[in-house]
């Protein structure tokens, strides 16, 4: 059998979770957390508020996911 470019990516993808298991370690600097829910699209539009601007509550988490807190911008 010749090795093309779909054995190639095969192969490419077969190495990926030894080479995850061995960058796991490095992702934060603080492996022990806080890790903060984040809230990919947090701006304006996805705030609630009354008539008098009170906080109300916050749409769309579809995208919300655990990070560290070197992942995280302010709005």
């Amino acid at each position: 059998m010749r090795s093309g470019p779909a054995e190639e990516i095969l192969s490419s993808t077969r190495t990926i979770p030894t080479l995850l298991h061995e960058i796991s370690g490095n992702i934060s600097v603080n492996d022990t957390g806080p890790f903060p829910l984040y809230h990919l699209n947090f701006h304006h539009g996805n705030a609630v508020v009354n008539p008098s601007f009170e906080a109300l509550g916050v749409i769309d988490w579809e995208g919300a996911c655990i990070v560290p807190w070197e992942m995280v911008e302010p709005p």
